[in-house]
């Protein structure tokens, strides 16, 4: 297509384990309890971007992303009643398992416009989904040159 089309491929991984706890001391200790949980969280992604050049007018965009989302965690119930295990968390029978997992698909269309006169400057709108976004987004300039 003579040079006019940009293609873009990637793809993302985040993973973290989180394990929050805290103990709680009401009255001078005269009610003690304590909340908290573990969480394995994994998030997938992949994505693919098309720019269509058209001469020296803006880029006419689109592309999408596709996600999956993953959580697991193990938490503290106290819904009916208490753990009182301050210190060691074992809350025998306290402890609710939850799971979840989705899916998504994230399309995009839009158009990028760079102002000549100010060449560190792009303004693109863009429409997501069902959400319209008006970015600005400064271009090989760090934030603290412009102070």
């Amino acid at each position: 297509m003579d040079g006019k089309l940009d293609l873009t491929l990637g793809h993302y991984y985040f993973h973290q384990d989180i394990e929050y706890s805290e103990d709680y001391y009401i009255a001078g200790g005269a009610l003690k309890f304590v909340l908290g949980g573990l969480m394995d969280h994994t998030s997938y992604g992949a994505f693919i971007r098309t720019d269509y050049h058209i001469s020296d007018k803006p880029p006419i965009s689109a592309g999408a992303r596709y996600t999956i989302e993953e959580k697991k965690a193990s938490i503290i119930d106290s819904t009916d009643g208490k753990c009182t295990d301050v210190g060691t968390y074992i809350c025998e029978g306290k402890w609710l398992d939850l799971e979840l997992e989705w899916t998504s698909v994230t399309p995009k269309l839009g158009v990028d416009y760079k102002l000549k006169k100010i060449p560190w400057f792009m303004l693109f709108g863009q429409k997501v989904s069902v959400a319209v976004a008006l970015t600005f987004e400064m271009q090989n300039c760090m934030l603290h040159s412009l102070i």
